[in-house]
């Protein structure tokens, strides 16, 4: 990453961003964790924009000048130009503490069996027209709110090139 992109190169990117939130759920006393602890996607942990950027734990993202990651939609992308697009493939899970008193169990088996997980994907499948895997539709164009990666980009490029 030690070379920019040059601005006539569009970059698409899908990361994990697995989140972890810690609740207690004892008889009647209930607290909701309110800060998620985020994991990337188990291998890389959630990544950073620039980059050109060597984050000691890796995750550096092509994402150059984005805007913020948008909560609800979990896109952002170039702040000016459409030179970046990308998608956070945002997959929550909460783990009771008193589950890991007894033993962790099914709540955190599901954390990393989550299809956003590089320990439990396959990419072609994953990025083929037709996954499962969704992201959200920021182009309006797919008919609902989320299609496969491969669809979005298409989408995108037929929006810019005025054929949508």
């Amino acid at each position: 990453n030690s070379v920019p992109l040059p601005s006539t190169v569009k970059a698409y990117t899908f990361y994990g961003a697995i989140q972890l939130r810690l609740d207690v759920n004892i008889f009647n006393y209930q607290l909701a964790g309110t800060t998620p602890l985020t994991l990337g996607d188990l291998v890389l942990l959630a990544q950073q924009d620039a980059a050109q950027s060597t984050p000691p734990w890796g995750g550096a993202s092509l994402c150059d000048a984005c805007s913020t990651l948008d909560p609800s939609t979990h896109y952002h992308g170039s702040a000016t130009g459409d030179q970046y697009h990308t998608w956070a493939l945002v997959d929550q899970h909460s783990l009771n503490v008193a589950d890991i008193i007894p033993g962790v169990g099914p709540t955190l088996q599901s954390t990393f069996n989550a299809p956003e997980s590089h320990l439990n994907i396959s990419q072609p499948i994953a990025q083929s027209p037709g996954s499962a895997v969704q992201v959200n539709d920021i182009t309006g164009l797919a008919g609902s709110p989320t299609t496969d990666m491969a669809a979005e980009i298409v989408l995108i490029l037929m929006r810019q090139d005025g054929i949508a």
